[in-house]
């Protein structure tokens, strides 16, 4: 060869070498990037699980008012007579109901788990005990139902909480690394020599009944690649494989593949991980399995879909035992502890109610209270809500019940004083255009000047003044009368005696925004939310948290500045309380022997229309429901019915705030004649004045059966 080729042909192998070098180079850095990016970014992305509020249980409670037994049958809870009731099993017994709590991420402060036996007086929560601390208390709180999820970045929806490997138990670990990978701590990211196996077990067999992949090399199928069968995906998960091998330690890589193996289907949604498996399927932290079930949750990983313990218990048996037989086998775990443990059935938590129609919520979780900096300190990737699931069922069920028109329709029940949104069901094939609202839906907030003294003690009108309104021909009636048959024609009567600037500034007190049209006032359109919240604030007497979808807290009844925003009118409680009062519901007042706290417990209703539909709405201090109909022709008792069935039932166990206003005097009044009742009056109606402007002439009627009496005609009330 030529001086000249040789040196051509070294200048050949060095520039190979150059260049493969340097792809070498290239690759490593590629291959490098790929697997940091993936192990501090993408499997550093959670999903954030959206539960439902806690359903708190405390002594005085009726078990039918909470729906305590409806709300163990949504969370999957069973009922077992025949023995004591293990984890996600109750039995009641007389008048002794135990509950075996599960785990759930909330557990701590109140939210416990364990075994809780509540003691009952027909139907009465009388007191409640915590077995495992053998402690009474007043109250706890059942865990919460699982609404959503806001999936991670690049990733669909899929139910996991991370968890660090020491808090994983040994047994688990144990578990699966003699299942998956018996030689994880001493291969370099893939087994040479279980590969050799699988090859040969594969040959001897004829077709694929052995796989080889290691730990690491399941984790980077799980997180990067697909799980096809083919030559270039092996080869690619191989490469990658042994590059996580060399800059992640072996805990690392067993922490992450912990948290992100599959285990199974909860619904539509993807078990991802140890911790959530725990919780699902046994319902205990991952931390409280036995061997058992260490060995069962290994079982599952092979192949979730077939090794199934809800469709396939036996198959899974038979599986898990085997894993129980390795454990012992390698000396993980004594004899009697083996026996034990494969004597022991598959008994797995049922899953409960499919969660009800939360779109519209969810929506608004996530734009309210997922871009806020604090998330009442819940941690990372899972917080509870307002939503109550079962309040929310039983809502979308009532409208459904209405017909096709009641489908269409929105449903509202939140808190008035904190503002905690309890249901929320909307139509699925629209969204709320801005329409509707007028004078009508929102009179009571309109009455407010006429009920407010313009001097120490002097309203314009108080519930006992008669009124002639433009619709009654001259004819005197009672104010509440006038409000029930002649609401616009009353509101008239207010606006011309008070003016309009004065019923604009009431309405502004309440966030309704209103403008001067002619003789009339012209509402803006509002929203359902929006209408919930103007009258929150009249259903608390003066105050209301804004609208919100986070978790409910003690905060919420205790500390009135402290809470995240408050609306807040001048108005007078008193005056509020009047106003409330006029349109309580009057099924609630046939017992002239009520007095002044049960006006705390009756709730108020009103029904409205306007040329888009119909608006039925129920409160009370604690609770507000609104029913919208896009109907203007919808039965209106229906729609009054909705309301007041699902508005929950009043609590007034709240302290000093939920008493009675003070400035007002009570006074049961004869509804015929409208003067003080007396014991012979057969109708009667239990009303509030402010001080000083309640009447104090008795009823001079002669009430006899069968005997019409024309009511006395009181003289009127200003303006002179």
């Amino acid at each position: 060869m030529s001086p000249r080729s040789k040196k051509a042909v070294r200048l050949f192998l060095k520039k190979t070498f150059t260049y493969s070098v340097i792809c070498l180079l290239v690759a490593t850095a590629v291959i490098g990037s790929i697997i940091i990016w993936t192990f501090e970014v993408k499997l550093k992305r959670w999903p954030v699980m959206i539960f439902g509020a806690p359903t708190t249980i405390k002594a005085g409670n009726s078990l039918k008012d909470i729906r305590l037994i409806t709300r163990l049958t949504r969370l999957g809870y069973l009922r077992n007579d025949s023995r004591d009731p293990v984890v996600g099993e109750w039995r009641q017994t007389g008048s002794e109901l135990k509950i075996f709590l599960r785990y759930c991420p909330f557990a701590g402060n109140k939210l416990i788990e364990g075994p809780v036996i509540i003691s009952l007086d027909d139907e009465i929560v009388k007191s409640i005990r915590l077995m495992r601390s053998s402690q009474d208390v007043r109250s706890f709180e059942l865990e919460p139902e699982l609404l959503g999820i806001v999936p991670a970045k690049g990733r669909s929806p899929e139910i996991c909480i991370p968890i660090r490997l020491d808090q994983a138990p040994p047994l688990l670990i144990d578990s699966i690394l003699l299942t998956e990978d018996n030689r994880f701590y001493s291969h370099n990211g893939i087994d040479l020599i279980s590969i050799y196996r699988a090859l040969l077990s594969n040959l001897q067999a004829g077709r694929y009944v052995q796989g080889a992949s290691t730990i690491t090399q399941q984790l980077i199928r799980m997180t990067l690649l697909n799980p096809e069968k083919t030559l270039w995906r092996k080869s690619v998960e191989i490469v990658l494989s042994l590059g996580a091998d060399a800059i992640y330690s072996k805990n690392s890589i067993l922490e992450a593949y912990l948290n992100r193996v599959y285990l199974g289907q909860f619904g539509a949604m993807p078990i991802i991980g140890v911790s959530e498996g725990a919780r699902n399927f046994f319902g205990k932290s991952v931390d409280q399995i036995d061997v058992s079930e260490c060995a069962l949750i290994a079982a599952i990983i092979r192949a979730p879909n077939v090794i199934n313990p809800f469709k396939h218990p036996a198959r899974t048996q038979a599986r898990r035992n085997m894993i129980l037989g390795l454990l012992f086998k390698h000396g993980k775990i004594s004899k009697d502890t083996y026996e034990e443990a494969i004597s022991k059935p598959v008994q797995m938590f049922k899953p409960g109610t499919p969660v009800p129609r939360v779109g519209s919520f969810i929506e608004m979780v996530k734009q309210q209270i997922l871009n806020e900096k604090t998330l009442d300190n819940a941690p990372r990737n899972f917080l509870a809500t307002s939503m109550d699931p079962a309040l929310q069922a039983e809502v979308e069920l009532k409208l459904r019940k209405l017909g096709e028109t009641g489908q269409q329709g929105y449903a509202v029940v939140a808190n008035p004083r904190s503002g905690c949104l309890l249901a929320y069901v909307t139509p699925s094939s629209e969204k709320w255009d801005g329409s509707g609202g007028d004078m009508e839906l929102f009179s009571p907030m309109a009455l407010a000047p006429a009920f407010t003294p313009q001097q120490v003690n002097d309203p314009l009108y108080t519930l006992a003044s008669q009124i002639t309104t433009p619709g009654t021909d001259n004819r005197r009636l009672a104010f509440a009368e006038a409000f029930r048959t002649d609401r616009r024609g009353l509101i008239r009567k207010i606006l011309e005696v008070i003016g309009t600037e004065k019923v604009i500034n009431a309405l502004g007190e309440f966030k309704i925004e209103a403008k001067v049209d002619g003789p009339n006032i012209l509402i803006a359109p509002m929203t359902p939310l929006e209408v919930v919240q103007s009258y929150s604030a009249l259903a608390n007497l003066g105050s209301a948290g804004t609208i919100n979808c986070r978790r409910p807290t003690a905060l919420d009844n205790t500390d009135h500045a402290s809470r995240h925003k408050q609306i807040v009118v001048s108005i007078q409680p008193a005056v509020l309380f009047i106003i409330n009062s006029l349109i309580r519901d009057p099924q609630g007042f046939r017992d002239m022997n009520d007095g002044p706290q049960k006006l705390l417990m009756n709730p108020s209703l009103l029904f409205a229309s306007d040329n888009f539909g119909l608006w039925s709405i129920a409160y009370h201090r604690t609770a507000i429901s609104l029913i919208r109909i896009p109907s203007s022709t919808f039965s209106a008792k229906h729609a009054r019915k909705v309301a007041l069935e699902i508005l929950p039932a009043p609590d007034i166990d709240q302290g000093r705030d939920f008493m009675i206003p003070p400035g007002l005097v009570f006074r049961k009044l004869c509804v015929e004649s409208g003067l003080r009742a007396t014991s012979t009056c057969p109708h009667v109606n239990l009303l509030p004045f402010l001080s000083g402007t309640q009447p104090d002439e008795w009823c001079t009627l002669r009430h006899e059966a069968d005997h019409d009496v024309k009511p006395v005609e009181k003289p009127s009330v200003r303006p002179k």
